[in-house]
């Protein structure tokens, strides 16, 4: 089974590794070499991405990948040709993006829908055989065709571009829900639309599905700097205030 080393650093001096060994999470897994050769293909991606870290144990790897996941990152060597490829390496969530999900999220974000992709899209769910408590995911995308127009507009945003694609990937159901609705996809929206979800499930007597329109009238009709000065909660407690009210007055009419 493909492996690879963790080094442990005190005071610059290496020490005895620990180990991490990839264990797939695939329904039809099977030891040919194909799969074999699939799974040592992002053991390379993992390792790679891993290489400028250093962990003092496997709970410092865990609280490590708590803060930093989802890591993104473009492969340098594909910069000067017509393609491109992405690594993506991510906790592996019960509300994960699909493939579909994520294709369409980067042909919106980064292609500005322009036309099909031609893309050669690999991923793997897996765990650690010495960490069987935490599920990661792994994908490897590459983007074949691309103009020099389009790639020069690609790497001079690079750094925008990997942090909205980890914000998708950490709130999942708002990269669903900002496209569809024409909701500005950023922090401070997606931690609003975090906190509005579980309050509509929790009191569904006082909220429907109305909460996320009031949340989304709220945005179009505000300033940027109304929205820019205030907390997410702030705003939260805002629409769920002005909900109330409306509903209340709606009744009295």
């Amino acid at each position: 089974m493909p492996s690879f080393r963790i080094w442990k650093v005190e005071q610059k001096v290496k020490v005895r590794p620990f180990r991490l060994t990839i264990k797939p999470q695939i329904d039809d897994y099977s030891a040919s070499d194909t799969s074999l050769e699939y799974i040592a293909h992002f053991e390379q991606l993992v390792d790679k991405a891993l290489a400028e870290t250093h962990f003092e144990d496997k709970r410092d790897f865990l609280a490590w990948t708590n803060d930093a996941l989802p890591l993104v990152r473009w492969s340098d060597e594909e910069m000067s040709s017509d393609s491109l490829r992405l690594f993506i390496f991510c906790r592996n969530q019960q509300e994960a993006l699909s493939e579909e999900s994520i294709y369409f999220f980067i042909k919106q974000r980064i292609f500005h829908g322009e036309g099909a992709l031609p893309i050669n899209f690999r991923y793997l769910p897996f765990r650690f055989e010495e960490i069987p408590s935490a599920s990661f995911l792994a994908y490897d995308l590459h983007f074949f065709h691309i103009n020099g127009r389009l790639r020069h507009q690609i790497k001079s945003n690079l750094p925008r571009l990997a942090q909205d694609i980890a914000l998708a990937l950490r709130a999942p159901a708002f990269a669903k829900y900002a496209p569809q609705t024409g909701t500005q996809f950023n922090q401070k929206n997606a931690a609003i639309y975090e906190q509005l979800i579980p309050i509509q499930r929790r009191l569904p007597q006082h909220f429907d599905n109305s909460l996320l329109n009031d949340f989304t009238r709220l945005l179009w009709l505000s300033s940027a700097d109304f929205i820019a000065e205030r907390e997410p909660l702030h705003i939260t407690r805002l629409i769920c205030s002005h909900s109330i009210i409306y509903k209340q007055l709606a009744r009295l009419f």
